[in-house]
């Protein structure tokens, strides 16, 4: 694991226990890469709620949002159409509130889960 995390191969939540995949032309989360071709994100997650929504996210802007329709597993492919000289992607997933949460954490509360970006420069 401690690999995992000087890599940047990790990703956040709040509190909820999803599964969260995430890469840029076949590099995973947390790398920084060039490339010569357009931007190809591959997502895959699952969770504990359905899914309500999957955002990728470029340079801080909401640029693709799935709206998966009551699923816990996604599997989503996406291409983006411009390449800047330098970018960077990460993905939100938005998912349900839990209605039986223990006692640390509001029952029905929306939950997130956020990948580390991947960093591509334009070769």
């Amino acid at each position: 694991m401690t690999v995992n995390i000087k890599a940047r191969h990790c990703y956040a939540s709040s509190n909820a226990r999803a599964i969260v995949h995430f890469m840029v032309n076949g590099s995973e989360m947390g790398t920084e890469i060039t490339s010569s071709v357009l931007p190809t994100i591959k997502v895959r997650c699952a969770c504990p709620t359905d899914i309500q929504q999957i955002t990728i996210i470029k340079n801080g802007k909401d640029i693709h949002i799935e709206n998966p329709v009551s699923s816990r597993v996604a599997d989503i492919t996406w291409k983006d159409t411009e390449l800047s000289d330098s970018a960077y992607y990460y993905v939100r997933i938005k998912m349900k509130g839990n209605k039986n949460r223990d006692a640390t954490c509001v029952a029905g509360r929306t939950e997130f889960a956020w990948s580390s970006p991947v960093w591509i420069t334009k070769k």
